[in-house]
């Protein structure tokens, strides 16, 4: 009798943890952030799946893939300071309004461009650098906006489920648009982007700002006063120079690993269309998996477990990185991809957690 008390004891203990993991999904405004934002990523990753294999299949290039990825991110790199103190003196749900539609606009022509026939790469290489212009604003805004929405007890929730939102999003929206461009072709899986941005947009429309919980304003300074100020914190503060660092090695030398997929695809694993979503999902998947796991479990990144499993990680990757080395040209290991996926995956995660 005393065994099955403690065993449904320690259910409803799960249980109770289980449902503490989506606590910011109480929020009326942040369910329609959320559910708007998840409709519109999957169409991101829809338009940056077809991108990039038009863009292969129009030039066979590894340097055109890579110029339109550096066209798309460049702004992003040399600007988002810029735009994170723009985003802080305006209000983010009318500026992120005006940034959804400008990308609607700009998938809608992209879709059209290549329904038309009249298509050509200088065009893509121009669409890439608009939509990277506009992501220097709205990407502080949409991570930035979700913290109006929710209590300030529920914004570490709020933020981590955000990070599960857009890596779940990372294995619907490639696996769609493998689908639908193997079945239709590059166009409508463009025009399903598009569309895409309608459920965010709606989603903002529809939210009451008398829900909004407003945080302590400050003593409005000039733009680069902010600006220095913002950047005096970072170097003094142990913590957040150090996450600083972390994701932008992150950033340089892993994030944009999808950018060399379609030619992992193409000229080693020899997979085309249909296939290459397996590829890139392998690694959304495990994204995706460990997003959970970080959400619900936040305390066990800090226990030992944890601390070998991530060294473990360490050494597989090592071993795999110099397996597909010396099998280039023959075959890849898939598995390597995913078990890459979760190194990386683990970095991130935690410094969003510390953040």
């Amino acid at each position: 009798m005393k065994a099955t008390n403690a065993t449904s004891l320690s259910l409803q203990l799960r249980l109770a943890k289980l449902g503490a993991g989506f606590n910011a999904l109480r929020y009326r405004n942040y369910r329609l952030y959320w559910v708007g934002q998840l409709i519109s990523i999957i169409g991101t990753w829809m338009q940056s799946t077809a991108q990039a294999w038009l863009v292969f299949q129009m030039t066979g290039s590894a340097f055109s893939l890579g110029l339109v990825t550096t066209l798309q991110f460049l702004p992003v790199m040399l600007f988002s300071l810029i735009g994170g103190v723009i985003v802080d003196r305006l209000p983010k749900r009318r500026l992120m309004m005006i940034t959804q539609s400008l990308l609607l606009i700009q998938a809608a022509i992209f879709g059209g461009l290549v329904a038309s026939g009249a298509i050509q790469i200088w065009h893509i290489y121009l669409l890439a650098a608009l939509q990277g212009m506009v992501n220097v604003v709205d990407n502080p805004a949409r991570q930035a906006f979700p913290i109006e929405l929710v209590a300030r007890e529920d914004t570490g929730n709020a933020v981590a489920l955000n990070s599960m939102l857009f890596n779940g999003a990372r294995i619907i929206g490639p696996a769609i648009a493998g689908i639908v461009i193997a079945t239709a072709g590059v166009a409508p899986a463009l025009f399903l982007n598009a569309v895409s941005f309608i459920a965010v947009i709606f989603a903002l429309a529809m939210m009451n700002p008398k829900g909004f919980y407003v945080r302590p304003v400050r003593q409005k300074q000039a733009a680069l006063s902010d600006l220095v100020e913002g950047l005096s914190y970072a170097r003094r503060s142990t913590v957040v120079l150090t996450i600083l660092i972390v994701i932008g090695v992150i950033g340089t030398f892993g994030y944009n690993f999808s950018t060399v997929l379609p030619l992992i695809g193409g000229f080693v694993l020899h997979t085309w269309r249909s296939r290459l979503r397996r590829i890139i999902d392998c690694v959304g998947n495990w994204f995706f998996r460990r997003g959970i796991v970080c959400r619900l479990c936040p305390e066990h990144i800090h226990q030992a477990p944890f601390h070998w499993f991530n060294r473990l990680q360490s050494a597989a990757r090592s071993i795999i990185t110099l397996q597909c080395i010396h099998t280039v040209g023959r075959d890849t290991n898939r598995p390597g991809i995913c078990w890459y996926s979760v190194h990386y995956h683990r970095q991130h995660a935690t410094a969003n957690q510390c953040a």
